[in-house]
């Protein structure tokens, strides 16, 4: 092996110029090197944004749909028993105007009746809409004064007494039934 010297008869400027330039490469090369490094690590930051806000969006499209699912399967439980409860309503409805009707004709039948009347049942038909009344008068003459009343009233269409409530003369029972209007 041949040891080679090699003499540098460069000036000393020459060689600090030629030494700063070879830097100056040096320190673009990296320059560049970090630039592409900064712009692949942004690209692929990007990338994985894109794909969590891809994934963000499905999800949210996803429970939304479940969502609407859950709520049309509520909505129509909802309804069901909204339509049951109207179906209640509707039916306590016409029990309390039906008890306010039968409540006034009883009203109304109390007020016919005196002191010498005994009633022992009463009773209300729904399907013929007629109450029947059932009891004891020591007297002829005040259940005729009853029936008489009654069949003046306005608010009973129908009053029945059975031929059996006129066979005695006292202490009769007597059965009486009164069709409402």
């Amino acid at each position: 092996m041949k040891n080679k010297i090699m003499i540098n008869l460069l000036p000393p400027s020459y060689k600090a110029k030629l030494f700063g330039a070879k830097k100056i490469k040096f320190l673009m090369t990296l320059e560049i090197i970090f630039a592409l490094f900064l712009i692949s690590f942004g690209l692929g930051l990007l990338a994985i944004y894109f794909y969590l806000q891809g994934e963000y969006n499905f999800q949210k499209i996803l429970k939304d749909s479940l969502n609407l699912e859950l709520n049309r399967a509520d909505k129509i439980k909802l309804k069901e028993q909204i339509l049951k409860f109207n179906q209640d309503l509707t039916f306590i409805d016409s029990f309390f105007k039906r008890s306010k009707e039968i409540s006034g004709a009883l009203k109304v039948l109390s007020q016919h009746l005196t002191d010498d009347f005994k009633v022992e049942l009463i009773s209300y038909e729904k399907t013929s809409n007629s109450i029947s009344l059932t009891g004891k008068v020591g007297q002829r003459q005040e259940l005729l004064k009853l029936k008489s009343s009654l069949e003046a009233e306005p608010l009973f269409s129908e009053v029945d007494f059975p031929p059996s409530n006129w066979v005695k003369d006292k202490d009769i029972n007597f059965f009486i039934k009164i069709k409402l209007q």
